[in-house]
């Protein structure tokens, strides 16, 4: 389960044409936490054109729709026409990450700012999805709303979360509090994979010495939920390596 900061462009076209496409995984609609270091007010950032996120208050909103039932897709028959919002216009117009929830957007977008993108389904309906550039990083957490006739799939973001990483921070997904996993989760901190490999709830991987952040992606209220960071564990793992 390895995460590359450059993401593939050429595979996830190819997911594209199979109708797999994601248009979902990373602060909630409320900015970054206070008091860390490397998520301090940021320029523009200079490789993408484009903003990054600020630290200005710890998250405490709670937002998403009641906890309930999974939503039922649209029959493809009803399913609307690909009215895309514009991500380069919203994205270049705002730094907070609330400002993109309910909008519907083209992957076409994602990959022409950050040359590529990847994803995963969660669930039935919902996808996390990742674009990277050196340190910045944006991730949504996007419901399905419908396939059309021809199998190709219209996400509405729920959540998202922008984050200009710190040199020594890596992305995290796979976590435990104590022995419980966390899943799905959205996590980062450091690690170092120079050190041996280690073994975790018979998961081989990398320990992260520090995770300083932890989200639980909470797909029925459809928010990143923040939660402590204390007593976590995190490992990096390769492709393959966290099943």
């Amino acid at each position: 389960m390895k995460k590359s900061v450059t993401a593939i462009p050429v595979a996830f076209l190819a997911a594209i044409a199979l109708g797999c496409n994601l248009t979902a995984a990373t602060a909630p609609s409320v900015l970054a936490p206070v008091g860390n270091p490397t998520m301090e007010k940021t320029a523009v950032a200079e490789s993408a054109s484009l903003p990054v996120a600020t630290s200005t208050s710890a998250p405490t909103t709670v937002r998403g729709s009641t906890p309930g039932s999974t939503p039922t897709l649209v029959p493809p028959a009803d399913c609307p026409p690909f009215a895309y919002d514009s991500f380069t216009a919203d994205y270049a117009s705002t730094i907070d990450p609330s400002l993109f929830i309910g909008k519907h957007y083209n992957p076409d977008d994602y990959i022409a700012l950050f040359g590529g993108i990847s994803g995963e389904m969660l669930d039935d309906v919902h996808a996390l999805e990742t674009f990277s550039k050196e340190t910045l990083s944006v991730e949504f957490l996007e419901r399905l709303v419908c396939r059309n006739s021809g199998g190709k799939a219209y996400f509405e973001v729920k959540d998202a979360v922008i984050l200009n990483l710190g040199k020594d921070q890596s992305i995290a997904r796979i976590c435990w509090a104590g022995d419980q996993p966390i899943k799905p989760v959205l996590a980062w901190g450091h690690v170092d994979v120079t050190q041996p490999e280690q073994v975790y709830q018979d998961v081989t991987g990398w320990r992260y010495d520090r995770v300083d952040f932890v989200y639980r992606i909470d797909l029925e209220r459809e928010i990143f939920a923040p939660m402590p960071p204390e007593g976590v564990v995190c490992l990096e793992v390769f492709e393959g390596g966290g099943d």
